[in-house]
């Protein structure tokens, strides 16, 4: 099986690289179209011509041959499909398109960005299969176009001999809480802020909270934590590798997860495999990876009441925080599992392309 990535980038995101990683170890080739990126204005003026067009001079010779080598192409991002479909079409290769959260549940419902929307309606009807990371985002994919009866849903997947049980337990003071993600809206930030702060003062907790990440909503983060003097309380720790990720799950007692749009919280699963019980909003695709009273508890979003009484809940009752922990590693093992994502994905791609050989 030979698949070409469209979307990919220089940096991809963790879970796009955990994705090409697994496939490569269930015996899958994978290759990348992107290359190094020329300068922003160039690389628009590129884009441009290829979206309209369907060639560029650096489509002959290598580009051509892998086009014309790989057995399926699979496009990361909605933006990446629109932008090559002129590209791909004269090779005539079946089309695998990922669907997650903000790119299908939010973007297209944004005023000014209606020209998107008419390209991902467009778009959506052509491809040979979909991956949507949960079922909550095939349902917003099918308002769409996406033809359900060629989805799938997969699973994000961890290395969970990384995100492992911690050796020893975290301090017993102060209770630390911990989440993880891109400082933006949708993440809800303020809303655990506000839940901290409803901890602190009428449960009477000793507790602060630690986001790791970075984004635009930084400073409205410690402006919130100024204006209800939790200052002290709110670490923000900037984007940390790896490592430094999972030393900070192993130091914490609940992972905290307040997002108002979601397909499924990769921090959250790390959390679980990390034997973390999760406090989370019901958002998106979340209650497909955490079952509310076994590995953590769900509360509405926007509630920061119903956060904060299930965070002193926990808070109160360590038997209650271990069996969720406990509950949450074995879900990852099964539900998060590399081998059963990459498994899901091979079985995808044969699906498209017996799809597509039915139409050709």
């Amino acid at each position: 099986m030979h698949v070409l990535m469209f979307g990919v980038g220089e940096n991809p995101q963790t879970f796009v690289r955990n994705q090409i990683r697994f496939l490569q170890e269930s015996g899958a080739k994978v290759s990348i179209w992107e290359g190094k990126s020329p300068p922003r204005l160039v690389e628009k003026a590129i884009a441009t011509v290829e979206a309209r067009y369907g060639w560029t001079p650096d489509l002959l010779g290598k580009r051509a041959a892998l086009l014309r080598a790989a057995d399926v192409y699979h496009f990361q991002w909605p933006h990446s499909l629109s932008r090559y479909v002129r590209v791909i079409q004269p090779f005539n290769k079946p089309t695998i398109l990922s669907l997650r959260g903000r790119a299908i549940s939010i973007v297209p419902y944004i005023p000014g960005y209606e020209s998107y929307a008419r390209s991902l309606r467009e778009a959506l009807p052509t491809c040979s299969g979909y991956h949507c990371v949960s079922k909550a985002i095939l349902r917003d994919g099918e308002a769409l176009g996406l033809a359900p009866e060629r989805a799938r849903v997969i699973y994000t997947a961890l290395d969970l001999s990384f995100f492992s049980l911690p050796e020893t337990p975290p301090a017993s003071e102060p209770l630390q809480i911990v989440m993880i993600g891109s400082l933006i809206w949708r993440k809800g930030y303020e809303y655990a802020v506000c839940a901290l702060e409803r901890l602190v003062r009428e449960h009477g907790l000793n507790a602060r909270l630690v986001i790791i990440g970075e984004g635009e909503d930084d400073a409205r983060i410690r402006y919130t934590a100024a204006d209800l003097g939790v200052t002290d309380r709110v670490i923000l720790t900037g984007k940390l590798p790896p490592d430094g990720v999972r030393r900070l799950l192993h130091e914490s007692h609940i992972l905290l997860h307040t997002a108002l749009s979601e397909g499924i919280a990769n921090a959250v699963v790390e959390g679980m495999a990390c034997g973390l019980p999760v406090v989370t909003a019901r958002s998106g695709g979340m209650d497909e990876a955490v079952n509310d009273g076994v590995e953590g508890f769900i509360t509405p979003p926007r509630d920061v009441r119903a956060m904060a009484a299930a965070l002193a809940r926990l808070a109160g009752d360590p038997a209650l925080c271990r069996q969720f922990g406990l509950a949450g590693r074995e879900r990852a093992l099964k539900q998060f599992a590399p081998d059963r994502q990459a498994a899901e994905f091979i079985d995808l791609y044969r699906f498209a392309i017996q799809n597509h050989a039915r139409k050709v």
